[in-house]
């Protein structure tokens, strides 16, 4: 029983945090780099944050590094390779 009460606090807690980060965005650049290999945090659950911020008037940019060599991520990075 105390685990199942730990789950539903953690749960609530994240939905609290997710909703405060997509309401009070600050009004700056936004990069988000994820994984689609990723088992913690879903890559849907990501990208359709990203979509939602142009919305609220943020310029965003997103990379997917799961199929991406590490010279890609370092000149994403940089700014020498564009992001999608």
């Amino acid at each position: 029983m105390f685990q199942l009460m730990n789950i539903v606090f953690v749960y609530r807690r994240l939905s609290g945090v997710m909703e405060l980060l997509s309401s009070k965005q600050p009004n700056c650049p936004q990069l988000y780099i994820y994984s689609s290999a990723d088992r913690v945090i879903p890559a849907k659950s990501v990208e359709s944050f990203v979509e939602r911020q142009p919305r609220a008037g943020c310029e965003v940019r997103s990379c997917d590094l799961s199929h991406r060599p590490m010279w890609t991520i370092t000149g994403a990075i940089q700014g020498s390779i564009p992001l999608s």
